[in-house]
């Protein structure tokens, strides 16, 4: 219905294989990496030049960090990688909610049992990346390439997480602003092991 909207695959199958992806895939853009400096950078770069980009293609999409891309040409080309996001409280600090119609979000089936009352419902997450480094998995797929931008070691996690005040102030807002009844943590690894830098704890308190 509306194909001069730019399309932008981001995730883990396509951080995997992005040249294969946007080969076999209808899209316009991939994205090779963890995704949030990429689609910044991308919808900036819509915004200025729209129409016009086409004329200015390699130059200005190649700024694009973690960018898949066709060039005038048809050739895919990629962009330099970006690093991995540290400082997630200040660079992420919160979903924009407001944007969303929250009112339209409900409980899965499977989360309400027999009770059958599908109530409000939100999806959060307090962490990103794995503390492991396990090559057989997708998960570390997406966050490689910001690590060997970082000049970190393949062994090296890209475990990151929000502070435990940061995780608070999001349920309340979803809570007292939204109604939330049914929250979702949809961490990979949020009940794995206790990090006793995000909580404080020592190890005699668990």
């Amino acid at each position: 219905h509306h194909p001069q909207t730019p399309v932008l695959l981001v995730g883990g199958h396509v951080a995997a294989l992005p040249e294969r992806t946007m080969r076999e895939e209808v899209c316009d853009f991939v994205c090779d990496g963890e995704g949030m400096a990429t689609i910044v950078g991308l919808v900036q770069v819509l915004r200025a030049f729209g129409p016009m980009l086409a004329l200015h293609t390699s130059n200005v999409l190649g700024q694009v960090p973690d960018l898949w891309y066709r060039s005038a040409r048809g050739i895919y080309r990629s962009s330099a990688r970006a690093p991995l996001l540290q400082d997630l409280d200040g660079e992420m600090p919160g979903l924009a909610w407001d944007l969303l119609p929250m009112d339209r979000y409900r409980a899965h089936n499977w989360q309400v049992g027999f009770a059958g009352v599908r109530s409000s419902y939100a999806s959060i997450y307090t962490t990103v990346g794995c503390p492991f480094t396990c090559r057989f998995c997708m998960i570390n797929t997406v966050f490689d390439s910001g690590k060997t931008q970082m000049g970190y070691k393949a062994e090296r996690n890209s475990y990151r997480y929000w502070s435990p005040d940061a995780v608070i102030a999001q349920i309340d807002t979803l809570v007292t602003k939204y109604g939330v009844q049914t929250l979702k943590l949809a961490d990979e690894m949020f009940v794995l092991t206790p990090n006793k830098k995000r909580d404080g704890k020592k190890d005699a308190d668990y």
